[in-house]
C-alpha cells in the first residue's frame, strides 16, 4: 500500500502544482525545503510529495525499501543501471494519476511542474515524456534516464514545449555526471527543450540548486499571474 503523499496547500486557491519525487529509500523529506524558497505569502502553488511503494530491490539482495523501480544491476565501470522498465512505467502511471487529479481540480497542465531527485528524477523525466498532457517543466536532479528504446513506444505525443531542466553535481559518485549528460543529450537529440546546470557538489541538492529551483518557481508564478490578469 502506498504511503500517503505529503501535501502543502497555499493559503490562496491553488492554480499551479509542483509534484516532487524522492530518491531511493525516501531518506530525505523534501517538503521541508518549501520555506527555503521564500515564496510570496499569497502564492498559489500546491506542493505534493508522493512516496514510492515499498518494494524489494534486486541490487540490495531483495531488501524491501521505498523505490520507484527495481534496479537489477549496476555496471562497476560505467555505473550504468539495468532497470526494470515495467516497474518504472508502473510508477509513472501513479504520477500520471496525480497529474490527472490535479487537472480535475482545475489546475492547467502547463501550470504543473515535476521535480525528481536521483531515482525520483528518472520517474519525473519519464512521467513527463509519457503523459498525455504538456506540462510546464520536468526537473531531473542528480538523475538519469533509461535507454530511449525501452520507453519510446509509451510516448503518446511529443511535448516539445515542456522544459526539461537537468541538474547534476560534478563530484557525484552515486550517479556520475556522465549519466546525467547522456540523459540530457538524449533529450536534445529527440528535439526536447533542455537546460543544463552543473554544480561543484556530490549526490545532493546544494544551496545553488535550491536557489535555481526557487527562481524557476518564481518565474512560473509571474507567468501564471500574467495569464490570470489577461483572462479577465
Amino acid at each position: 500500500m502506498r504511503k500517503k503523499s505529503i501535501i502543502i496547500e497555499p493559503i490562496t486557491q491553488a492554480r499551479s502544482c509542483v509534484i516532487w519525487l524522492h530518491g531511493l529509500g525516501a531518506r530525505r523529506d523534501f517538503s521541508k525545503l518549501v520555506p527555503e524558497f521564500d515564496l510570496p505569502i499569497n502564492h498559489s502553488i500546491r506542493f505534493i510529495f508522493p512516496f514510492a511503494e515499498i518494494n524489494s530491490l534486486t541490487i540490495n539482495k531483495s531488501e524491501s525499501i521505498h523505490s520507484w523501480y527495481d534496479i537489477k544491476s549496476v555496471c562497476n565501470t560505467t555505473m550504468i543501471r539495468e532497470i526494470d522498465i515495467t516497474s518504472a512505467l508502473y510508477s509513472c502511471a501513479y504520477i500520471h494519476s496525480i497529474i490527472d487529479q490535479q487537472i480535475k481540480l482545475g489546475i492547467l497542465p502547463h501550470n504543473i511542474i515535476l521535480i525528481g531527485f536521483s531515482q525520483g528524477a528518472l520517474i519525473a523525466g519519464l512521467s513527463s515524456l509519457t503523459t498525455k498532457h504538456a506540462l510546464a517543466a520536468s526537473m531531473i536532479i542528480s538523475g538519469y534516464l533509461p535507454e530511449w528504446s525501452l520507453f519510446a513506444r509509451n510516448i503518446q505525443i511529443p511535448h516539445k514545449h515542456t522544459n526539461y531542466i537537468c541538474m547534476h553535481g560534478m563530484q557525484d559518485t552515486i550517479i556520475p555526471i556522465k549519466l546525467g549528460t547522456i540523459a540530457k543529450d538524449m533529450l536534445i537529440q529527440h528535439g526536447y527543450n533542455v537546460t543544463w546546470h552543473t554544480y561543484e557538489t556530490g549526490h545532493e541538492l546544494c544551496f545553488d540548486a535550491i536557489q535555481k529551483i526557487r527562481s524557476i518557481l518564481a518565474e512560473k508564478l509571474i507567468d501564471i499571474s500574467t495569464l490570470q490578469i489577461n483572462s479577465h
